[in-house]
């Protein structure tokens, strides 16, 4: 028999097990009873020692009943043996049948050397899974013996204690048992690596039984070389969907404390590089299906594509990918918590997504897609499958954002103490300007001390927090980038292509056009994974929660820690949140947790103090969701908004906050964040509360100021609107001429783009300025007073004059227009309005004001302007004959105001003393202030209109405000003096 000498210091370590097992658990006696059932029920045995030596006595019967048990039970599991092995004369001769241990190690031993009589047909290669064979059919057929024969049971538990024993051995002496044909398995190549350690088929209990039953030594032995083969083997992997066949097994090892111990101890556990290619866990969190990282992944699940349309293919494709990721997901996470069971060492653990982290923290510095400096560093796939895992990580406590026992465990300066993992030094901050930000920080350190220990809690937080910064949001960048700014800007011209080919082919079918489908549906299928959305927006809602926490309950504003805090997890934020605005709002509605994202961006965007930008957002995102769900009764993103206190209070004044602080921004920016403003008050104007507290801000002078840059801002839209009218008309006519079709085709490529988007800017104006037209519409119906203030008043009639007067005077067919989405009639109409409810000619007492207003304004009223602004309005039937007779009574009382302006100018003359006149408007002044800083005198109601635009002294550019400005009563006096004088001779002549 082979290897003598290796078997028997593995026989005496066995004994010796046995005899512990034994000692501890008791002995049980074999029945010699030959005439019971091989099958029945009782309970299970569980010594795996069998003594037979109080049987002896009895004569040889005892020793025919073992070895029929044996010849029963046990020989028939080890497949494949020669029909001699139960045979009587298989046995040792000298063996006298007392001693069970010993017959099953010879049967063992016999059969793991008789392996050149064994046929071909075994599927196993090798002893080890021989013996993992076995013990699968020892395990069944002690589970059909025990509940009624418990000794029989015991025998064949006593054979898988054994088969443990033996497989320990075959692992620590790959080359003592080996096939004749066929490598030697060296420990470099465990046949461990090569198990499906995590399926039925591998049996639940040997991989513990096995390392109880190994040393220390031995362990790292074995199971450093499956560690590595398994590495190996991850990194070899082509197929996304493979990565089970080793990902699997590795879970299934780490579910022993001792081997999770192992992995964690690993030199090369914690990554030295990022992509983390050499460290122990990288290659299985680096599995991937994103285009640029495993392009064959684009055939493999979208082979034939014909359009972004959802077919069947598509919706089948995209499930059975999201499954698998979701599935990859589970499994690592599943490893990463029976790695966190070892708490000992679980600091390392928690260092090993740290140091990942920390080696990417300059991937969300790069927006193109193909720079080469992107190569350093962790792919997309690896980055996302760790947020994932630390997003499950996460669940426990951010499934209850509203926990403040849970905040208290966050340490709110993790990110800015010394020492901190994560480099911060060239980050923005949220509210501390960079030349203030060591000082402030210092200054909060000295009075919130560090802990001993970080809370588990709070290391997992950061992680996600900075996890999901450098690796989710950097992958979302690529995914507009990549697939949507470039697919819409290449498809269009493949389009026009595919028209002007003198021998077309499918459009569909181009290959440059499948390739961008593929990308387009494959990215889809990834970042738009409602399943991953889903945990994302639950971590989300509770960084929300938590920020306002901090942002509500800081004791000093000046000295408060979210001030110190990157600007990058509130720029992440919403990226996250306009990503699914953009693409699925249903996964933001159903999220449970919309009150805090509503609460938490109504906080945003009022707060002076923060960045524009990502204010800007957020009621971008807040837009989109209400258009989304503008006529949707049951939207819980819309109940949110009119339940929540904070929302009811606050909502309308920062809507109109905002509005005013973004007067800086780019032109066409500042614009479309404004229209965003108007999508939102029109949706919070049909609930009361959020009227009333509207209504309640008109007295201040915020409101005013929102009035005037709402004027100012429809004068500009619809001058740009009627400017490229005219041109978008002038270019229709050019492409449509026969001279254009001779032009080259790039010159006829780049006329029609540069058509395109200058209809879409039209477009844009226009809608624009309609949108505050129907502010004022709203505004004007429930408040009139605010719009009669002096600096209003003037700017407000001009307004309204110099739109209607354009509109009146359409130079182009009516269907020109309505390709550009603008409606003549529905403007008219919204002026008509406007007039008639600021004249309040419906009330009893017009105001007076308003109509002097209208009517002394010189640059665009005219004696039938509101003449004609009738008869329009009287051709479309759909409208009120009241309002019709509304805007006549209004001509009449416009008519008799210009009357008296025209007489009240004569009786003043054209020589007005200069010190009279206002520097500004040069026009007579009623109420003249000084200006403290020029010393200029102007009339209190131009400074206060100028003011409203810009805060500056208009003479010398010094901040000015309206009640810094000086009255000057003697001069006042000395012009009413004059115009009564002057009235008084013009009734006498």
């Amino acid at each position: 028999m082979r290897a003598t000498v290796e078997l028997r210091e593995l026989q005496e370590h066995e004994q010796q097990t046995v005899n512990d097992t034994s000692a501890a658990s008791g002995s049980l006696v074999i029945s010699l009873d030959m005439s019971a059932a091989d099958e029945g029920e009782g309970v299970e045995a569980v010594a795996p020692k069998v003594d037979v030596s109080e049987t002896t006595e009895q004569g040889p019967g005892s020793v025919t009943a073992l070895l029929a048990t044996i010849r029963r039970h046990v020989i028939p599991l080890f497949r494949g043996l020669p029909d001699e092995f139960s045979s009587p004369t298989f046995f040792d001769p000298e063996l006298d049948g007392s001693d069970c241990d010993t017959l099953i190690e010879n049967i063992i031993v016999a059969a793991l050397t008789a392996w050149t009589d064994i046929p071909s047909k075994l599927r196993q290669r090798d002893a080890f899974a021989y013996l993992v064979d076995v013990y699968n059919q020892a395990a069944v057929e002690h589970s059909r013996l025990f509940t009624k024969h418990k000794e029989k049971a015991a025998v064949v538990q006593s054979l898988q204690q054994h088969l443990i024993t033996y497989a320990r051995f075959v692992l620590l002496n790959p080359d003592v048992f080996v096939l004749p044909v066929g490598p030697v398995t060296a420990p470099k190549d465990c046949v461990l690596a090569r198990f499906d350690l995590g399926s039925d088929a591998f049996p639940r209990d040997v991989l513990p039984r096995l390392t109880d039953a190994m040393s220390p030594t031995e362990r790292k032995q074995v199971f450093e070389g499956v560690l590595g083969q398994l590495n190996t083997n991850m990194r070899g992997q082509d197929q996304f969907d493979s990565f089970y066949k080793c990902v699997s097994p590795l879970v299934q090892l780490c579910q022993s404390r001792s081997i999770a111990t192992l992995v964690i101890e690993h030199p090369s556990f914690v990554p030295k590089e990022p992509t983390c290619a050499t460290s122990l866990l990288g290659p299985f969190f680096a599995p991937s299906v994103f285009p640029l990282e495993r392009s064959n992944a684009l055939k493999v699940y979208f082979p034939n594509v014909d359009g972004l349309h959802q077919t069947p293919h598509t919706l089948s494709s995209t499930a059975s990918l999201r499954a698998s990721v979701a599935s990859l997901h589970q499994f690592l996470d599943k490893l990463v918590r029976s790695l966190l069971q070892v708490k000992e060492q679980r600091p390392r653990v928690l260092d090993f997504f740290k140091r990942t982290i920390a080696l990417n923290d300059k991937r969300s510095q790069f927006q193109h897609v193909h720079s080469p400096l992107w190569a350093p560093f962790a792919e997309d796939g690896l980055m996302t499958n760790m947020f994932a895992v630390l997003l499950r990580l996460c669940e426990p406590f951010a499934k209850d954002p509203h926990n403040v026992d849970t905040f208290a465990k966050i340490d709110e300066g993790y990110l800015i103490r010394p020492g901190c993992w994560f480099d911060l030094s060239d980050e923005t901050r949220l509210a501390t300007p960079a030349d203030n930000v060591e000082a402030a920080t210092a200054s909060w350190l000295q009075e919130h001390p560090e802990a001993d220990e970080q809370h588990f809690v709070s290391n997992v937080f950061y992680m996600t927090l900075t996890s999901l910064h450098v690796g989710f949001v950097a992958t979302l960048r690529k995914f507009h980038i990549r697939v949507h700014e470039r697919y819409a800007g290449i498809v269009p011209q493949l389009q026009r292509a595919h028209r002007s080919s003198p021998q077309p082919m499918a459009f569909w079918s181009n290959p440059q056009t499948q390739q961008l489908t593929r990308v387009v549906l494959l990215y889809n299928a990834l970042v738009l994974d409602s399943g991953l959305l889903d945990r994302v927006l639950v971590f989300l809602a509770f960084t929300c929660s938590w920020l306002l926490h901090m942002m509500e309950n800081a004791v000093d504003n000046q000295q408060a820690a979210y001030k110190l805090l990157p600007e990058f997890i509130f720029e992440d934020l919403t990226e996250v949140l306009l990503h699914i605005a953009r693409h699925d709002r249903g996964i933001l509605d159903r999220c449970a947790y919309i009150s805090t994202f509503v609460r938490f961006a109504v906080k945003i965007i009022g707060d002076h103090d923060l960045n524009p930008h990502f204010r800007s957002n957020f009621v971008e995102i807040l837009a989109r969701f209400s258009t989304d769900f503008g006529h949707t009764e049951d939207s819980r993103f819309l109940r949110s908004f009119d339940t929540e206190p904070v929302s009811l209070q606050q909502f309308c004044p920062s809507l109109v906050r905002f509005y005013i602080d973004i007067e800086e921004d780019d032109v066409y920016a500042r614009y479309q964040r404004r229209y965003n403003v108007a999508v939102l008050l029109k949706i919070l104007w049909r609930v009361k509360g959020h009227r009333e507290s509207f209504l309640q801000s008109t007295q201040s002078s915020e409101f005013s100021r929102f009035i005037m840059l709402l004027i100012n801002d429809t004068t500009y839209l619809m001058d740009e609107a009627w400017e490229l009218f005219s041109t978008v008309h002038n270019g229709q006519a050019t492409v449509a001429s026969p001279e254009f079709a001779q032009r080259p085709q790039q010159e006829q490529q780049s006329a029609r783009s540069q058509l395109s988007q200058q209809t879409g800017t039209a477009k844009f104006y226009v809608s624009t300025a309609m949108a505050n037209l129907e502010m004022f519409v709203r505004l004007s119906k429930d408040i009139v007073e605010p719009f009669l203030a002096p600096e209003l008043i003037d700017r407000l009639a001009a307004m309204l004059n110099y739109t209607l007067a354009k509109v009146l005077t359409l130079p182009f067919p009516m269907a020109f227009y309505e390709g550009l989405e603008f409606r003549p009639i529905e403007l008219a109409k919204q002026l008509a309005e406007i007039y008639v409810q600021l004249s309040c000619v419906l009330a009893t007492a017009p105001q007076q004001a308003f109509v002097d207003a209208v009517a002394h304004e010189e640059r665009s009223f005219e004696d039938d302007l509101l003449e004609r602004l009738a008869f329009v309005l009287q051709q479309d039937r759909a409208l009120s004959s009241e309002l019709v007779g509304a805007v006549r009574s209004l001509v009449s009382l416009c008519s008799a105001s210009l009357q008296q302006h025209k007489a009240t100018s004569v009786n003043l003359g054209d020589d007005i003393p200069e010190e009279f006149l206002d520097p500004i408007l040069w026009t007579l002044m009623r109420d003249p202030v000084m200006l403290p800083a020029s010393r200029q005198v102007v009339d209190r109601a131009t400074i206060a209109t100028h003011l409203l635009s810009d805060p500056m002294d208009p003479f010398n550019r010094a901040p000015l405000t309206i009640d810094q400005v000086v009255p000057v009563p003697d001069l006042r006096q000395r012009i009413e003096e004059w115009i009564a004088e002057r009235t008084a001779a013009a009734a006498e002549s």
